[in-house]
């Protein structure tokens, strides 16, 4: 039996906004930022849709952004918005993005000691010189501790998480990053710009439930992202 469009519609997954200043947005769209830094955790996992905030950042903040890219990809696109050969929408959903992490970001220079660490902790091993891949996460446990397996190790150990100086050069200069702040981790192949921005008036409640006309407008433009969830 055939459903009718009101029922597929009502089927749509969920959506939640998450809003930013731009050139942000415009560089999740482009796939050029692939984490947004916030200085919060959420445990939803799922499509994001990508809003402009319609406040525009100051000149100052440009010009910082601009020195801060300095040699990325991300440099000669704020160049050509500060000369107004790329204009940005503001006020409106630009892009869906799927959510898939969210990790606490960790310094990989900060000496820690054993009162650092507890039981049921995540950590992982220091990368040292230029190893690239993390190394294996495992958990504190009451065992560890008591057979003191890690009076050792402290100095070798970080907590688990998303580490500052792994990140490249372009995404830690397209976001706020230091320890204690979250990263909301996108995955890539599933970031889709909207062909045409949806006017959207954000309020400051953080993630919240598009409504269902809101999904419809994003699904006339994009139905196979959304139907293949």
């Amino acid at each position: 039996m055939l459903k009718r469009p009101e029922d597929r519609l009502k089927n749509l997954p969920e959506i939640r906004l998450l809003s930013g200043w731009q050139p942000y947005p415009y560089f999740i769209g482009e796939k050029l930022k692939g984490i947004e830094t916030r200085d919060w955790y959420t445990a939803y996992r799922g499509w994001i849709a990508i809003h402009a905030a319609q406040r525009k950042i100051k000149k100052q903040e440009f010009e910082d952004l601009h020195q801060g890219t300095a040699g990325t990809e991300a440099n000669p696109i704020i160049t050509r918005i500060q000369s107004r050969n790329l204009v940005l929408p503001h006020g409106a959903i630009t892009a869906i993005a799927y959510l898939y992490d969210c990790q606490r970001m960790v310094s990989n220079q900060t000496e820690l000691q054993l009162s650092d660490f507890k039981v049921g902790d995540l950590v992982r091993l220091r990368a040292e010189g230029s190893q690239s891949q993390p190394s294996r996460v495992f958990e504190v446990t009451d065992i560890a501790v008591q057979h003191g397996r890690f009076y050792s190790l402290p100095n070798k150990l970080i907590h688990a998480g998303l580490v500052i100086e792994e990140q490249t050069a372009l995404e830690r200069s397209l976001g706020w990053w230091a320890e204690g702040r979250y990263g909301f981790i996108f995955d890539r192949d599933r970031i889709q710009v909207l062909p045409e921005p949806i006017p959207y008036k954000a309020t400051q409640t953080p993630l919240v439930r598009l409504n269902l006309q809101n999904k419809h407008l994003i699904y006339k433009q994009l139905p196979a992202e959304l139907s293949n969830v």
